[in-house]
This record gives structure tokens, sequence and C-alpha cells, in this order.
């Protein structure tokens, strides 16, 4: 059985020669740009992204997306951007700092995706997505019939022939810098190249990393253009433009994401919480340090057992372990959720003993953050009475959830670095 069908395409792309560096025009993925950020991009050049990926309103409104149409369309006329003369598979490169893990690059590839339903088996998602932001994007995509950014997935290749062939000479397009790190572009032509990458990826599957928004109402557009009809050949919509990478990468990162509670009546005070949290937590109390705390923090979990930490001021953090009497409790959850901590939280302390159910949280009231020092720092200031310290979720994790056909709970992984939007654009008329 044929599995993932990837191929190469004729990428549009910002004009090296017009721009000095590329960082300028290039954005995080919209949907993680607060309107500060949004600003300070809108600033750095007229020409950056964000004016496409998040267009605004002219003459009335939801007229935004027409805008970003035409102001693509336009770029296009004026040189701004440039369709590469031949179609290539892009190779993306991505050198960032981790404390305790020093320089790590990240190598993936940004390709065509044939799209699948998810009850194929060959593309497989790993979060519930909503309905509104769907919405937004399928009102993008219809009118500029382009996809702005990449859906980002991994998949496994264990052998390394992927790696090894990606590994071979590529042609460099440039090179740029971010907040996070530095930024390597350069673009695969070989034809013999192209087609082993194509039979290699026949045998993956797919995993979603960041993008189940993108890649669901890419498949609401497919449909929508064959309007019902059987399919007679492939489309231009039939794919979607994704970025790759193997899961066993070095640079494939995911960061935890802690949990900060703000305040409330309905919130119990330490004393009470601490002996609620006893029925299913052991619990034991060990020092807040002073200084490197994420470094030091990172050391306090038992890597034997699902756990998370608890700081809820004064000098000691609490770590509180999964009794095996708690098992019961979990019954009705899919074993692959089972030793997720974060789902443990939601499902043992957050809703039952906090009422802060799914609803609460959409309402805001939790807080979330990748570091434990900013975690320590939110009850310390006293913006919140507790702070929920995760581990990472492993990758191992996310594949058997999604092999499981489960869902984690919103904001259980935090893929690092995010992919920039703006380093090649899929016009979807060729």
């Amino acid at each position: 059985m044929t599995m993932a069908e990837i191929k190469p395409f004729w990428g549009v792309r910002y004009s090296t020669s017009l721009f000095e560096d590329l960082g300028s025009v290039l954005a995080p993925p919209y949907d993680v740009i607060d309107q500060e950020a949004e600003l300070h991009l809108r600033k750095k050049s007229k020409y950056n992204v964000v004016n496409l990926i998040l267009p605004q309103d002219r003459k009335q409104p939801g007229d935004r997306y027409q805008n970003a149409a035409d102001l693509f369309q336009r770029w296009q006329e004026s040189g701004i951007l440039t369709r590469d003369p031949e179609p290539s598979v892009y190779i993306l490169e991505q050198e960032f700092t981790l404390p305790g893990r020093g320089k790590v690059v990240r190598q993936g590839i940004i390709c065509l995706l044939k799209l699948e339903d998810f009850d194929r088996g060959v593309v497989l998602p790993h979060e519930k997505t909503l309905s509104a932001p769907k919405e937004d994007r399928l009102r993008l995509l219809q009118a500029c019939r382009a996809n702005l950014s990449q859906v980002f997935g991994f998949y496994s290749d264990e052998t390394g022939a992927i790696r090894q062939l990606l590994g071979q000479d590529s042609e460099p397009l440039f090179e740029t810098s971010s907040r996070e790190g530095v930024i390597r572009f350069s673009a695969l032509k070989d034809e013999a190249r192209l087609c082993q990458l194509q039979e290699l990826f026949s045998h993956k599957k797919i995993y979603i990393a960041d993008g189940h928004h993108r890649y669901e109402t890419a498949l609401a557009y497919a449909r929508r253009v064959r309007n019902g009809q059987e399919p007679t050949g492939d489309l231009p919509s039939d794919y979607v433009c994704v970025f790759l990478v193997a899961m066993e990468d070095e640079g494939l990162v995911i960061l935890p994401t802690h949990r900060l509670v703000k305040k409330s009546p309905k919130i119990p005070g330490p004393a009470r919480l601490l002996n609620k949290l006893s029925t299913h937590f052991a619990r034991e109390e060990l020092p807040l340090p002073e200084d490197r705390v994420d470094e030091k923090v990172s050391r306090f979990f038992d890597p034997s057992h699902p756990c998370f930490l608890l700081y809820a001021g004064n000098k000691v953090i609490q770590r509180l372990t999964l009794r095996e009497t708690a098992q019961g409790a979990l019954e009705r959850i899919s074993p692959a959720l089972r030793t997720l901590d974060v789902v443990l939280l939601q499902e043992l302390v957050l809703t039952p003993l906090l009422q802060i159910d799914q609803e609460s949280i959409k309402a805001g009231a939790l807080s979330y953050t990748h570091t434990a020092r900013e975690a320590v720092n939110w009850v310390r200031k006293g913006h919140g009475p507790y702070a929920f310290i995760l581990r990472p979720t492993p990758i191992e994790h996310v594949v058997s959830v999604a092999e499981d056909g489960s869902t984690m709970p919103q904001k259980s992984t935090y893929f690092y670095p995010k992919i920039p939007s703006g380093l090649v654009f899929y016009r979807m008329d060729r």
C-alpha cells in the first residue's frame, strides 16, 4: 500500500536580488503572533509576509481576504515575489541554541503532500481543531488560492536513508537569521534524487506536529474545488505545502508547556489542595533552586513514573507522582493517553479539584509558559496561586496517541522552533 505521496513544486519566493536580508520579510506562524508582534512585523517591512497571513480589512468588514489576494498578486506582478523556474523540494535548516544542549540543527524538507483523509491512516493528527480558525484560514485560502505557510509534519527515518539523501549537495538560495537562530534555505532539483525521495516517502506515514487547522482547511478546500465530483486526475488543490522532518533528527524539539492558574474564588488554598492531591498522587517536597531554575528543576522529575511539579509559593516545589491505585480513575481514558503528564493533570487535578474544565480554559482560566523560571515567577509576583510544571511530551508519545486515533489536550506540544512563514509559497495554478 502506498503511503505518503510527496512531490516538488514551482515555489513562489521573495526575490533575493531585491532584499538584502530576507529576515525582514519573514514572520512566525499566524497563530503565535500577538498584537504587539504583528505591529512590529508590519513596521519591519511593508513587504513582510504578515500582510498576507494576517490581512487587514480596508474598505469594509471582511474584505481582508480579498485584500490579501490582491496584494499577493501585485507582489508577483512587481517582482517582489518570483516563481522558481524549476520544480524543487526545498531544504530548510534551522540552527538554534537550547539550554543544557548548546547548538542544535534541525533539517527538513518543504514539498507538496497529497491530501489524505485521516481515516486512511497515511496522515495522522494528535490534536483537536476548532471551527473558527478553520473558517478563517479557508476564506484566506479561497481568496489567494495559495498556501502561504507550511503544515509541519514528521516521519520515521530509522535507517537514515532520507537524511543521507538530503545530505548530498543542494543549491543554496539564502541564509538569514531569526529570533531563534540561523536559517539556511536551499533547493533540491536533481530529478534522480527527487525520484528517490518520492520512493522513500511512499512507505512513510506523516504525523502532524503543527498546523492541524491548516491541514483540515486544505482538505475542505480540496473538496470544494472538486464539488463532489469523482477524481479524474490530480488537481493542484489535492496537495498541501508541508515541512517534513525525521523524528530521529536531533533538532526535532518539543518544549514543555507549563500551566499557570489564574486567581479565582473557586480555587482552594494550598493546604486543602495538597490534601486532595494525596488521593491519587504521592507528594514529595523539594527545595526551590535559587538559580538555573529550568536546568535544575528538570532533574526533579521521576523518569520511571508519570509525574509533574507544583509550585505554590515559598521555597519548596512539590513533586506529585501518580499512585498505582489511581489507575481506576483513568479507566475511561484511552491507554495511549494515560501516561501523559498533561492528561493526568487535566483529568485528576484541574477539572475535579480546581474546577478548570475545557470551557474554563477557553474562557482564559490558565496562562502558559515554556520556562520553569517564568512559572515560578508567576506565583512569586502574585499573578496566580499555582504553577504546574510539566515535562516535554516525548515524540514517541505523540506517535502513540496519533496511531491510537486519540487526541491530546490543547497545548500539549510546542514544537520549537516554529517554521517561519514567507520562506516559499505554493500557488495552486500549476
